[in-house]
């Protein structure tokens, strides 16, 4: 009797492990947060390095302390910033840490994560498919997406890129963890990366509403590898990156060594600890890209001098797609993009329209902004995770603000 209860007491102890182990592999994200954390360094004395057209002096000894006092307040490690203007680049600026443990400065060409500004990327590598007739944005997703499975309603590409299809957002999988934002599974292509959400039931009849989703937007990037014939990032890199000359964009492969990515962190008052680690193979095409201001503000000149495409091309993707009933969808959102038009005057000059996207990804937050009518593209990345992109915005509003009033 003795035994039996021994080993009864034995397979117990086995089986609460057994269960707590997988508790904790699937509510890793939240309960790691508890502990490592570690006191911040102080910014004020945080390296910083420039690249700066003297021509701009001014605009620049205006911007940089706006820079300095926007990372102290939010403490944040590191903030990256570039500006462009008519074609080139006037400004970068780099301050603060790549690597906190080890105080490795941020250099011009440290490459961050930008999260959903990755969407920008792929809608340019879209629009030179949409430009050479081989994507119709209103033909079912069924004629690209053969596994996207049928609903009462078809689903077209342009709603899939405008998020009014009706899709998800991120969900609970059965996966550890248990989070689909959080993934730590390596995804081998996009048909596996998409499957998930092909298969989901819509939220609503396509058209008739706004719902921002990331897993729905990958089916964008199963688009282009369908008209390509080709894998999704390969094409990007070849009809986008390569021409631009974009040599610090690329995916964020969890398994490469990559010497100039940033070390992604989380911020707490006055102390910080490195990001949950993720593998965003689950996310290429909506959010999973890496990239530096200075590249970033290069892909904006490029698109606004119809580099990659022609202006109605562009204009076509940066038109806020309507719902069914004929209103504007409420973030203003065009393919891939957001288009607000400003009745604004700033130094005796109309600045009427601003073309941009965000991005919060883990342990970074992105800012990418294009003027159109004054051919200027800004640029701000960080390696610390915000909740929303708020406050660098305004930063980004400041900094045109002043290269504006300066302006040669």
């Amino acid at each position: 009797m003795k035994v039996t209860i021994g080993h009864r007491r034995w397979w117990l102890r086995l089986a609460l492990l057994i269960v707590a182990a997988v508790a904790f592999k699937a509510l890793e994200p939240v309960l790691v947060y508890t502990w490592g954390w570690r006191a911040l360094p102080a910014l004020a004395d945080a390296p910083a390095v420039e690249a700066a057209d003297p021509a701009y002096a001014t605009a620049i000894s205006q911007a940089r302390p706006l820079v300095r006092k926007l990372q102290q307040r939010l403490r944040l490690p590191g903030i990256a910033v570039a500006i462009g203007i008519d074609g080139h680049e006037v400004w970068a600026y780099s301050s603060g840490y790549a690597d906190l443990a080890t105080a490795i400065p941020l250099q011009l060409d440290s490459q961050f994560r930008i999260g959903s500004t990755s969407k920008a990327f792929t809608s340019a590598a879209m629009a030179t498919l949409v430009q050479a007739g081989k994507v119709d944005l209103d033909a079912p997703l069924q004629t690209y997406v053969p596994w996207f499975t049928a609903r009462p309603w078809p689903v077209s590409t342009r709603q899939v890129m405008s998020h009014t299809a009706g899709l998800r957002d991120y969900g609970l999988c059965a996966c550890f963890p248990i989070w689909e934002y959080y993934n730590r599974r390596r995804f081998d292509s996009l048909r596996e990366a998409t499957a998930a959400i092909a298969d989901s039931p819509l939220r609503f009849a396509p058209g008739t509403d706004y719902a921002y989703t990331s897993p729905g937007y990958n089916l964008a990037g199963a688009v282009i590898e369908s008209a390509a014939q080709e894998d999704f990032l390969a094409y990007l890199t070849r009809a986008v990156l390569q021409p631009l000359q974009l040599a610090h964009t690329r995916a964020d492969d969890a398994r490469a060594n990559l010497p100039n990515r940033v070390t992604f962190y989380e911020t707490k008052g006055s102390e910080y600890k490195a990001a949950f680690a993720v593998d965003n193979s689950n996310k290429w095409p909506s959010g999973g890209l890496l990239s530096t201001p200075r590249d970033l503000v290069r892909f904006g000149n490029g698109i606004l001098a119809d580099r990659l495409f022609d202006a109605a091309t562009r204009e076509r993707f940066w038109t806020v797609q309507p719902l069914a009933d004929g209103k504007p969808n409420e973030d203003n959102y065009a393919l891939g993009w957001r288009v607000f038009h400003e009745q604004e005057i700033l130094g005796g000059r109309a600045r009427t329209t601003i073309v941009s996207h965000n991005g919060v990804a883990t342990g970074a937050t992105s800012r990418f902004a294009l003027y159109p009518q004054r051919q200027l593209t800004i640029a701000i990345l960080t390696n610390a995770q915000q909740s929303d992109t708020h406050e660098l915005n305004a930063l980004s509003g400041r900094i045109v603000d002043a290269f504006l009033d300066v302006a040669p």
